[in-house]
């Protein structure tokens, strides 16, 4: 994938055929060639440049994720104005999924893989898309490599550093 440069102005024009000259920085603009558009580039050649890896295989098999999940209608459920109802049915989902979670009164704590953990999300937000026209959302994940069993482990680290148990 090759694309030509042309710069506007002559100090451009000289820098860009000094470039085209240069054969070990062949990414650099080469003058002369292309059309130039509103900021005078045409594009950029970038063949010697190395490929961009493949962040999918640098992900360990077995990695656990911790990502903390609010998802609830932002217009009301009931007379009432309570969301656990939606919220149950996210919970459902989570729960049959067999993903290791720890409910909290403000956000639910899942555990696992990107892939699998963002399936399970998704599928509580379609089902909550079938009644409500609106819904938050609020996913933050801890991405650490190495790391197992984390939604236990995170609190016994804490535990062990105050030497006591704490409130769960």
């Amino acid at each position: 994938m090759t694309r030509d440069v042309r710069f506007v102005g002559r100090v451009h024009e000289a820098r860009a055929k000094r470039a085209a000259s240069n054969p070990t920085r062949p990414w650099m603009p080469r003058s002369g060639r292309g059309v130039t558009n509103h900021v005078g580039l045409a594009g950029l050649s970038l063949r010697s440049r190395p490929a961009e890896p493949d962040l999918r295989e640098q992900e360990a098999e077995g990695d656990a994720m911790l990502f903390q999940l609010t998802m609830f209608p932002s217009v009301k459920s009931s007379r009432s104005g309570s969301s656990s109802a939606a919220v149950a049915k996210v919970i459902d989902i989570i729960d049959r999924s067999g993903l290791p979670y720890k409910l909290g009164p403000m956000s639910t704590t899942i555990e696992g893989e990107w892939d699998t953990v963002m399936k399970t999300i998704n599928k509580a937000r379609l089902t909550l898309r079938r009644e409500f026209p609106r819904l938050y959302i609020s996913i933050t994940i801890d991405d650490r490599v190495g790391a197992k069993k984390r939604i236990t482990g995170k609190v016994e680290s804490v535990e062990k550093r105050l030497g006591r148990k704490v409130s769960k």
